[in-house]
């Protein structure tokens, strides 16, 4: 079981489930805070729209998806691809 969502810890791997959020057009961004919620659990609800609307005050594109193959983030990244076909349910 994976711990639950730190605002501190858990920085970076916001920023990139955003971005790959953004980028797989499954949804409007200002429909994020569910999907956040759901990828990480712990997340209230305050905090999901307080990120979402953080979200449209940055540049997405600064956003380095090449963590992607940084090892630390390989169990992250594991569970977006396993949540990826949840996001039409949401």
């Amino acid at each position: 079981m994976s711990r639950p969502y730190n605002k501190l810890l858990d920085a970076d791997k916001v920023l990139i489930f955003m971005r790959i959020l953004r980028d797989s057009g499954v949804t409007n961004m200002l429909g994020a805070p569910p999907y956040l919620r759901t990828q990480f659990p712990g997340m209230t609800k305050q905090e999901a729209m307080d990120i979402t609307l953080a979200w449209f005050g940055h540049a997405p594109e600064t956003v380095d998806l090449s963590v992607a193959y940084d090892k630390k983030y390989k169990d992250f990244f594991d569970t977006i691809e396993a949540f990826e076909p949840k996001f039409r349910r949401l």
